[in-house]
């Protein structure tokens, strides 16, 4: 996914922007801003393999959507009770990025053979 992608999909997930709608040069702006700052705190706790400018990996695309969004709802002001299920959803997605992070994380079930 492309840093272009994830914003239009922050906007939705906000329910800011509507499908096939394109999203203002000052609502681009926040979402940068609130991706900005979720990448460097990711950054931070070694949870990034990506470049902040790059392309992002599909396995953690839907957490960091969720993260984002739940970081730029101050700024578009939205309802409280969109903001306290968002902000479920971020711990969610938090927990799913520590877990994919892991060294030993493995995405399938792998059997492993006992002598």
């Amino acid at each position: 996914m492309t840093p272009a992608e994830l914003k239009n999909r922050v906007l939705r997930k906000l329910r800011i922007l509507g499908s096939g709608q394109t999203a203002s040069a000052e609502r681009t702006a926040i979402v940068t801003d609130a991706y900005t700052s979720v990448y460097n705190r990711l950054k931070r706790k070694n949870l990034v393999t990506w470049a902040l400018i790059g392309n992002i990996d599909d396995a953690v695309s839907d957490a960091l959507i969720t993260l984002v969004a739940y970081q730029a709802c101050d700024d578009f002001h939205i309802p409280e009770q969109r903001i306290l299920r968002l902000k479920v959803l971020a711990d969610e997605a938090m927990t799913d990025l520590i877990d994919l992070m892991r060294p030993e994380y493995v995405s399938t079930h792998t059997r492993v053979p006992y002598f």
